[in-house]
């Protein structure tokens, strides 16, 4: 593990800690889910090579949240709402540290979407029972994601045929539509079902039924595990809800695997992503 990543996720654990303070302060529900669940369980800590954290929030609680943290977070935090932001294809909510620099390649051109080190937060919805149904539901939130990734960029800039000819058939809507027509109606979809009234959910990462899908009594509670210096919230039923996605989730990767997400961007923990802002508006 590089001395490097060891100091990033220093700094992804500290905007971390600020937002759990808020969630427990009020209340809010909040679970790691994806490598941060694994790490919680196998490394009481980050996975070594990983250099990001994700929680998921109840989307009944999720708007509160992000008010909360409007109003609470202490300088240099704040909310970074994608759906917000012209060029970020992603609709989750970040939380970043404004004093540093974390820019993924997709985000090298446009500024406007730069931002610090943060760490994200996932909505976690409600998905029906009946088979048929969800399979349905999750088929339209594929779609929309689709739609909402294209959406943001230039038609050289959507890789494959299947992005270049999704790009030129929605070509047509857009001096109609918005920038964030597509973000806000996948959010809107997010909540299409209740998520205390279902019996299943899901995080909205990837929506796969068969990856995704679990039962919602495995997030009814939680278990508090050592995570680096705090402790992290991961639902009560995390053994299953990660076999479920990753199978044999204690197991460590082959060593050619171990390796932190390919940014291929622009990471800098001491100077502010609005310097590079600027520099690129500049040039």
């Amino acid at each position: 593990m590089s001395t490097e990543t060891v100091e990033l996720q220093k700094k992804i654990l500290e905007v971390f800690i600020e937002v759990k303070k808020i969630c427990d302060k009020h209340n809010i529900r909040y679970f790691a889910v994806g490598g941060t669940c694994i790490g919680a369980a196998r490394h009481k800590g980050f996975i070594p090579w990983d250099d990001d954290l994700d929680i998921a929030v109840p989307i009944n609680d999720l708007d509160k949240l992000i008010e909360l943290c409007k109003k609470e977070l202490p300088e240099p935090y704040r909310v970074f709402n994608c759906m917000e932001h012209v060029h970020n294809p992603n609709p989750i909510f970040k939380v970043h540290n404004t004093q540093t620099t974390f820019i993924e390649k997709f985000e090298l051109n446009y500024p406007d979407d730069y931002k610090g080190i943060f760490i994200d937060i996932f909505p976690l919805i409600g998905i029906p029972s009946d088979d048929a149904k969800s399979k349905k539901y999750y088929r339209k939130l594929r779609i929309l994601t689709a739609l909402n990734d294209k959406w943001h960029y230039k038609l050289s800039e959507c890789p494959g045929k299947k992005g270049m000819l999704l790009w030129i058939l929605t070509c047509p809507l857009r001096p109609f539509l918005s920038k964030t027509y597509w973000s806000d109606k996948l959010y809107k979809n997010y909540k299409k079902y209740d998520f205390d009234s279902c019996k299943y959910t899901s995080y909205t990462w990837f929506p796969r039924d068969y990856k995704t899908k679990a039962p919602k009594e495995w997030f009814e509670s939680c278990v508090e595990l050592p995570f680096e210096e705090t402790k992290m919230r991961c639902p009560s039923g995390y053994d299953g809800f990660l076999t479920l996605q990753f199978g044999n989730y204690m197991q460590l990767p082959p060593e050619s695997e171990r390796q932190c997400h390919d940014n291929g961007g622009l990471v800098d923990l001491y100077k502010p992503f609005s310097y590079y802002a600027k520099k690129k508006q500049e040039n």
